[in-house]
Protein backbone atom coordinates (compact mmCIF):
# COMPACT_ATOMS: atom_id res chain seq x y z
CA UNK A 1 0.00 0.00 0.00
CA UNK A 2 1.37 3.48 -0.92
CA UNK A 3 1.52 6.07 1.71
CA UNK A 4 -1.29 7.96 0.08
CA UNK A 5 -3.81 4.98 1.12
CA UNK A 6 -2.40 4.97 3.74
CA UNK A 7 -3.37 7.70 4.95
CA UNK A 8 -6.71 7.66 3.37
CA UNK A 9 -7.42 4.17 5.45
CA UNK A 10 -7.31 6.44 8.82
CA UNK A 11 -10.82 7.44 7.46
CA UNK A 12 -12.36 4.76 6.85
CA UNK A 13 -14.58 4.89 10.23
CA UNK A 14 -16.14 8.05 8.91
CA UNK A 15 -19.78 7.79 8.02
CA UNK A 16 -18.80 9.37 4.46
CA UNK A 17 -18.37 7.15 1.62
CA UNK A 18 -14.66 8.36 0.63
CA UNK A 19 -12.61 8.24 -2.24
CA UNK A 20 -9.57 8.74 -3.60
CA UNK A 21 -9.65 12.15 -4.17
CA UNK A 22 -13.48 13.34 -3.02
CA UNK A 23 -15.68 11.91 -0.78
CA UNK A 24 -19.65 11.52 -0.82
CA UNK A 25 -21.87 13.03 2.23
CA UNK A 26 -25.26 12.93 2.21
CA UNK A 27 -26.38 13.42 -2.00
CA UNK A 28 -23.65 15.61 -2.11
CA UNK A 29 -19.69 14.67 -3.43
CA UNK A 30 -16.61 17.18 -2.75
CA UNK A 31 -13.73 16.50 -4.60
CA UNK A 32 -10.64 17.79 -4.17
CA UNK A 33 -6.82 17.32 -6.13
CA UNK A 34 -4.02 18.91 -5.58
CA UNK A 35 -1.49 19.90 -8.88
CA UNK A 36 1.98 20.11 -8.18
CA UNK A 37 5.18 21.54 -10.20
CA UNK A 38 7.10 19.08 -11.42
CA UNK A 39 5.05 16.04 -9.96
CA UNK A 40 1.47 16.61 -12.44
CA UNK A 41 3.66 19.07 -15.02
CA UNK A 42 6.11 21.08 -16.01
CA UNK A 43 6.43 24.79 -16.76
CA UNK A 44 8.10 24.53 -19.62
CA UNK A 45 6.02 21.59 -21.28
CA UNK A 46 2.65 23.23 -20.76
CA UNK A 47 1.65 26.82 -20.91
CA UNK A 48 -0.02 28.86 -17.99
CA UNK A 49 -3.30 28.34 -19.94
CA UNK A 50 -2.91 24.37 -20.55
CA UNK A 51 -2.40 24.20 -16.69
CA UNK A 52 -4.83 25.74 -15.36
CA UNK A 53 -7.53 23.95 -17.93
CA UNK A 54 -6.03 20.82 -17.19
CA UNK A 55 -5.84 21.53 -13.19
CA UNK A 56 -9.29 22.28 -13.52
CA UNK A 57 -10.40 19.12 -15.69
CA UNK A 58 -8.41 16.44 -13.50
CA UNK A 59 -10.69 18.09 -10.48
CA UNK A 60 -14.16 18.01 -12.71
CA UNK A 61 -13.48 14.32 -13.35
CA UNK A 62 -12.75 12.79 -9.66
CA UNK A 63 -16.39 14.08 -9.41
CA UNK A 64 -17.94 12.83 -12.33
CA UNK A 65 -16.05 9.11 -11.24
CA UNK A 66 -17.95 9.69 -8.35
CA UNK A 67 -21.26 9.62 -10.61
CA UNK A 68 -21.33 13.41 -10.07
CA UNK A 69 -22.23 16.39 -11.86
CA UNK A 70 -20.04 19.71 -11.01
CA UNK A 71 -21.99 22.43 -9.63
CA UNK A 72 -19.44 24.75 -8.05
CA UNK A 73 -15.60 24.38 -7.45
CA UNK A 74 -13.17 26.05 -4.94
CA UNK A 75 -9.58 27.27 -6.19
CA UNK A 76 -6.48 26.78 -4.00
CA UNK A 77 -3.75 28.45 -6.00
CA UNK A 78 0.03 28.78 -5.15
CA UNK A 79 2.11 30.74 -7.67
CA UNK A 80 6.32 31.41 -8.29
CA UNK A 81 6.70 35.16 -7.75
CA UNK A 82 8.19 34.86 -10.72
CA UNK A 83 4.92 34.52 -12.57
CA UNK A 84 3.77 37.63 -14.87
CA UNK A 85 -0.21 39.63 -14.79
CA UNK A 86 -0.39 37.82 -17.98
CA UNK A 87 0.53 34.40 -17.28
CA UNK A 88 -1.73 34.35 -14.20
CA UNK A 89 -4.08 36.01 -16.57
CA UNK A 90 -3.56 32.77 -19.00
CA UNK A 91 -3.82 30.48 -15.78
CA UNK A 92 -7.61 31.97 -15.13
CA UNK A 93 -8.61 32.02 -18.29
CA UNK A 94 -7.37 28.29 -18.90
CA UNK A 95 -9.74 27.41 -15.37
CA UNK A 96 -12.72 29.41 -16.67
CA UNK A 97 -13.26 27.62 -20.09
CA UNK A 98 -12.28 24.42 -18.37
CA UNK A 99 -15.26 24.85 -15.96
Amino acid sequence: MNAEYYFIDAFRTLRTRIGDDGARIGNRVYSKDLFFENVHFKRRWLSPYQIGYKAMIVNISDAVAMNAIPKYALLGVAMPKSMSLHQMDELADGIKDAA
